[in-house]
């Protein structure tokens, strides 16, 4: 059966551990995790610090074999990383045992997932995979998706922001409104906007059961 688990990590055992360094202050947001022939490439959106810098900082990495930035929005920029398949800690892992990442958040001190596994072997195989490569993995929930019934999986926050974004019009074409007016209307910032809608958005979809 289908298992979701909520896991942390401290920031210095992920990859970009070494990025909060020199930027302790950036907030982070894995958006895709790609397997490639060569490598792993992941898509990072990355605020609080500025892009032209942030790309350096990466394209230092030792892990990093090309880094570009492919979008900026808000205050925001969007990254396509290719990683070294020497890359390890939590991403073999989670490689090998086919968990896909429902969600990433980072900053100076840890990284948080939500994962999905085919099956509660996987999960249980990859934490052991995880301890065998000195992740200090800790698992705060685990859950099975059921099918929806009307209480998905969002907050109080979520469900507001999703509710003001739809009678705004912001799924209408063209838009009517934009996250930063959203964000005004919530009394948070346009980046918290995003992260609140995408995080909803996300969850209805796993909630529903859908394959994307």
């Amino acid at each position: 059966m289908t298992v979701i688990a909520d896991i942390s990590i401290p920031a210095t055992q992920f990859a970009l551990g070494r990025l909060f360094d020199a930027f302790p202050d950036i907030e982070v947001e894995l958006e895709r995790l790609v397997p490639i022939e060569t490598g792993i490439m992941p898509l990072f959106w990355m605020s609080g610090a500025d892009e032209a810098r942030l790309q350096r900082a990466l394209a230092d990495d030792a892990l990093t074999k090309s880094v570009r930035s492919l979008t900026e929005t808000d205050d925001r920029c969007l990254f396509e990383i290719v990683w070294s398949s020497d890359v390890n800690g939590v991403i073999q892992p989670l490689m090998k045992n086919e968990g896909d990442v429902l969600r990433a958040v980072g900053n100076a001190d840890e990284w948080t997932f939500r994962l999905l596994f085919a099956e509660r072997k996987n999960l249980t195989k990859f934490r052991e995979d995880c301890l065998a490569h000195g992740v200090q993995i800790e698992l705060r929930r685990i859950f099975n998706p059921a099918p929806s019934t009307g209480d998905p999986l969002l907050t109080k926050e979520q469900r507001e922001m999703i509710a003001l974004a739809f009678e705004e019009g912001y799924w209408d074409v063209p838009r009517d409104t934009t996250l930063g007016e959203l964000g005004d209307q919530m009394g948070i910032s346009d980046s918290a906007a995003s992260q609140r809608l995408r995080r909803g958005v996300k969850s209805l979809i796993q909630d529903t059961g859908l394959d994307l």
